[in-house]
């Protein structure tokens, strides 16, 4: 645990400043139970700050510290008049205005109870801001390092108030440790002042955070958590006033509830958008802060005494007059009177400042004390009797200075509506762990790329931009969160007061809402509003039930609109992203084509599905994928919203390039630009739409097999294996088909047994018994149908069906049955026989004979012979190898501006030499062949040079040497295989021929 500091008896340093610190990315506490005080006072946890004990606590520091360096101590002249040289304003009201430079108690929970407590200074609770800047003072530190500093090495030229950073010096990284965003609850109790310019912050919204890495190593984040908005609660409870103020943050504005003991009031305050301020505190009326300052003085009274005289006569010589002197000094430093510094009420005096003088002799010698004599003689007989004299004084002063402590501090609340995490590097960003922040936008951006160790490391956001120079995600993909909702402060099943409440009645179960809260309704809420969504309250402050409210009532509710979205782009390098909740919203997804039109790998993979996202003003974003190879999964939703918004594509259009996609529900693509090489497209019984608007649609799945069955059935000539012959056993097939037969009805025979077994007297047929489940079928079906995500009501309408079926079969077997034994000549037995043997030819005579005809023995020179069945087909059903499907859905629509598929090529066989033996490959091309697929040349090929005229759906090719077609041969009807590049390899139907010239079309 994070060490806290504890104050357990007075500490003092009122000439001087005092700071207390817990390393604020901690969780220190600070406890004072104690007199704490100091000229200038700063108190930072991490934790919670405990004052509690004490008579009083100033926030900003003893205000009369403060005071006397600008009053010579505290010591002025008797008569207030200030000298040139003494530090004293002209004005009052200059020291009076002096703000505090920072923040002079903070902490993540303040709990304040003094006597008396003077907010004259800044007191918060949580920030709305978070900032670490990572510079060349940090490349410089790194660079400096000593040998010996090994491991994780505390950077100095990093370390904040808010962040914890260490530079692995193994690893070559630096590493920001984990922080979190909190705080925003006060709890003041005492009599409230304030001497000088105090304020109060209160985090009530969330916060930004803000990491800028400016150094070329890799940046690691363990965690980054700007989840929780602060708690935005502060009480006063002023015993000077006798009241208790509570402020509270709502969704939009602060509540404030006075309650005086006999009076409620409830009010709803605005925060100024440019200050944060909300409300300015008035405390009691009256209240002033005093001190005395006492300092002895001494004064040294010294006379001396001077009489003349000649030849002893003393009227002969005039005396020179005695010499008296008082010098006055201050016995030691000016001390404060009593215990220090006092409040008090005096609402008679309403001056900003007043000072008063007063002495009193406290010692005086009684006596002058000779201290000296001497005597001086001139020449001429004057003699002058000399003689010194001293008598001390001790005074003491008292300087009492005043000032009000009655001046009003404003209150502000701090944070905003939606959180904000930016993380901006050089080099690598290495999640580690989570980067929370479910209100608002979460952006990493780095010059390289952004990666995700380990299974904690994850972004979340309402808005996630993630921009990279080299790759998102490597071998791992990164991990992301888009907000699964709209942030909400309560549920419909929370009551703010129990339903036992002692106090007022009518509130009791209710809730306080104010403009603005926000609440999520249960799943299966039935009170009015949608179930699971967020609704936002726009009606006036009330205690409400939010059990039974009716969430569907405009004039008091309205539903929050939910709008994720994802844009995550890379210069160059692979985009691998896997949501890890819900679906995935898509504003755009997008790494660099290079100069052959391809481009990294783009592979989505979501729970939910993948669709467009919206706006946050409720407009569309593109939804645009572009990479070389895009691989889309959609394991629990759809791909794209509609065939109006499809999810747009820019794939790659090399050989390697290919775009996949798996989804549970409807997929909707449009490709935007270039072909559209399809691997596959899965939607499990959906439907499936695919745009192409400027290519064709193209097969590049390669994954097919060789079916050697078929490959061998082909290969031998005939559509079954050759058992079909009398010497490869036809027979015994033949015998197995009658005995199947007969081993058919037998089973019949004890399925009807089986079912009218279930009558109540099975011993004779009831015509309108129907058969149901016993209770263990019924049982295990009813898991069986669960298993497949069936319902309750789903399962009912099964078991009803099954059953029906049942007993629908049970009376055609009775009427099967009963017909076969009364044409055998036998009674209908009354209970089940079980050596009961199915004869046949007793219900038909031709029964067997009609079996075993039905079968096909072939002979030998049939089969051998059977090359070129499938030519006399316009459509075969085989084909010797089995592809695996491009596109598998219920209802599929697919629109290209060019083709769909390419030709498979050719196979050539040349029967010119007279040699009519095929190799088995080219007997499998023959039978697997359509008719349409076969052209035969009567003659061996000539050259000929030609000239082609592509002139659209009417292509013409005119000989170059004059001669005719028709002469070569050529006839209307026949087609004509042009082969070249892909794009000309193709087969073309011979529609005119006038002379040299041939017009062809498709």
């Amino acid at each position: 645990p994070w060490p806290d500091i504890i104050v357990d008896e007075a500490v003092d340093n009122l000439s001087g400043s005092l700071t207390f610190i817990t390393l604020p990315a901690g969780d220190g506490d600070i406890i004072f139970n104690a007199s704490v005080r100091a000229k200038d006072m700063t108190v930072i946890a991490g934790g919670t700050v405990y004052i509690k004990g004490v008579s009083s606590y100033s926030v900003g520091g003893e205000a009369y510290s403060l005071w006397n360096s600008y009053t010579s101590g505290g010591v002025l002249p008797a008569d207030g008049v200030i000298g040139a040289t003494q530090r004293f304003p002209d004005h009052v009201d200059d020291i009076l205005a002096l703000e505090p430079s920072a923040v002079n108690l903070y902490g993540d929970k303040i709990y304040i109870d003094a006597e008396y407590l003077n907010i004259n200074g800044i007191m918060q609770s949580g920030k709305d801001t978070y900032k670490l800047e990572l510079d060349q003072d940090t490349i410089d530190e790194i660079d400096n390092l000593d040998s010996s500093q090994q491991g994780f090495v505390t950077l100095q030229t990093a370390k904040t108030s808010d962040f914890a950073v260490k530079f692995d010096t193994s690893e070559k990284q630096i590493l920001v440790e984990e922080m979190n965003v909190s705080g925003g609850h006060i709890e003041l109790t005492g009599h409230i002042m304030n001497t000088g310019t105090g304020e109060i912050r209160v985090l009530g919204g969330y916060a930004d955070v803000e990491i800028i890495n400016d150094t070329p190593y890799d940046l690691v984040v363990t965690r980054l958590d700007a989840s929780q908005r602060g708690s935005g609660t502060l009480l006063i409870n002023d015993k000077a006033r006798d009241e208790v103020s509570l402020y509270r943050m709502s969704a939009d504005n602060v509540i404030r509830t006075v309650d005086d003991g006999t009076v409620v009031n409830v009010d709803e305050l605005s925060i100024d958008p440019a200050s944060d301020i909300v409300d300015t505190y008035e405390p009691d009326d009256g209240w002033r802060y005093g001190w005395t300052m006492l300092q002895q003085q001494g004064t040294l009274y010294t006379l001396h005494k001077q009489t003349s005289s000649w030849l002893g006569i003393d009227a002969m010589a005039p005396d020179p007059g005695d010499e008296e002197y008082a010098v006055t000094e201050p016995l030691g430093q000016p001390t404060i009177t009593g215990t220090g510094p006092y409040f008090y009420k005096d609402v008679s005096n309403t001056e900003d400042y007043t000072y008063e003088h007063d002495w009193r002799t406290i010692s005086m010698d009684p006596e002058w004390t000779l201290t000296g004599k001497k005597v001086d003689s001139t020449w001429y007989g004057k003699k002058t009797y000399h003689s010194w004299w001293k008598k001390e004084e001790i005074t003491e002063h008292a300087y009492t200075h005043t000032i009000e402590s009655d001046r009003s501090f404003d209150i502000k609340f701090l944070g905003r509506d939606e959180g904000s995490v930016t993380i901006d590097s050089i080099g690598n960003v290495i999640l580690q762990g989570p980067v929370l922040n479910p209100s608002g936008t979460t952006r990493i951006e780095t010059d390289r790329m952004i990666k995700q160790t380990g299974e904690s490391g994850l972004v979340n956001g309402l808005r996630i931009e993630v921009e990279a120079g080299s790759g998102i995600g490597s071998d791992r993909a990164l991990d992301t969160n888009l907000a699964d909702g709209p942030v909400y402060r309560y549920t419909s099943v929370y009551t703010g007061y129990p339903d036992d409440y002692e106090g007022d009645e009518s509130k009791q179960g209710k809730t306080t809402l104010t403009t603005g809260d926000r609440v999520k309704l249960a799943a299966d809420y039935a009170g009015g509003g949608e179930p699971g969504a967020v609704y936002r309250y726009i009606g006036d402050p009330a205690d409400r039930d939010l059990r039974v409210e009716n969430y569907a009532d405009v004039g008091l509710w309205e539903k929050v609109a939910h709008r994720p979205s994802l844009s995550a782009v890379t210069v160059s390098g692979d985009i691998r992203i896997n949501e890890i909740i819900g679906d995935l919203s898509v504003d755009q997804v997008k790494t660099g084509h290079d100069s052959k039109g391809s481009g990294g790998t783009v592979v989505l993979t979501t729970q939910g599905g993948i669709y467009v996202a919206q706006t946050g003003a409720g407009g569309w974003y593109g939804g645009l994928i572009q990479g070389g190879k895009i691989e889309l999964t959609a394991e629990n939703g759809g791909i794209g919203n509609s065939v109006e918004r499809p999810l747009l594509l820019d794939s790659g259009t090399m050989l390697k390039d290919s775009v996949t996609a798996f989804a549970m529900s409807d997929v909707y693509l449009n490709e935007l630009s270039g072909d559209l090489l399809l691997n596959k497209i899965d939607a499990s019984g959906s439907d499936i739409y695919i745009k192409v608007d400027n290519g064709d649609i193209l097969d590049v799945n390669q994954d097919a097999e060789r079916d050697e069955r078929t490959y061998n059935e082909l290969k031998d000539g005939v559509w079954s294996d050759l058992q079909l012959t009398d010497s490869t056993g036809a027979q015994d097939k033949i015998n197995t088909i009658v005995a199947s037969f007969q081993a058919t009805r037998q089973q019949e025979y004890r399925t009807y047994w089986i079912y009218r077994n279930t009558q109540p007297d099975p011993s004779v047929y009831d015509p309108d018994h129907r058969v149901t489940l016993s209770a263990a079928d019924e049982a295990a079906y009813r898991e069986f149908y669960a298993e497949l995500g069936k319902t309750e009501t789903e399962i009912d309408e099964a078991i009803t069906t099954l059953e029906n079926n049942r007993s629908e079969q049970y009376h055609t077997l009775h009427g099967q049955f009963d017909d076969y034994f009364t044409k055998k000549g036998v009674a209908f037995p009354g209970e089940y026989d079980p050596a009961f043997v199915y004869e046949l030819n007793v219900v038909d005579p031709d029964e067997e004979s009609t079996l075993r005809d039905s079968v096909k023995v072939w002979t030998e020179e049939e089969l051998l012979y059977a090359i070129g069945a499938g030519l006399l087909k316009p459509v075969t059903d085989t084909q010797t190898t089995i592809e695996d499907p491009n596109i598998i859905g219920a209802n599929v629509t697919l629109i290209s501006s060019g083709g769909m598929g390419s030709s498979a090529g050719r196979i050539v066989i040349d029967l010119s030499a007279g040699d009519l033996h095929l190799t088995s490959d080219e007997r499998v091309a023959l039978s697997s062949a359509e008719r349409d697929d076969v052209t035969y040349w009567g003659e061996s090929s000539s050259s000929i040079t030609v000239d082609f005229f592509d002139e659209g759906t009417a292509d013409r090719i005119i000989r170059n040497d004059g001669q005719s077609w028709s002469a070569a041969g050529f006839a209307v009807g026949d087609k004509i295989r042009i082969s070249g590049s892909a794009d000309n390899d193709d087969y073309y139907l011979i529609t005119a021929i006038d002379g040299d010239t041939i017009t062809l079309s498709d």
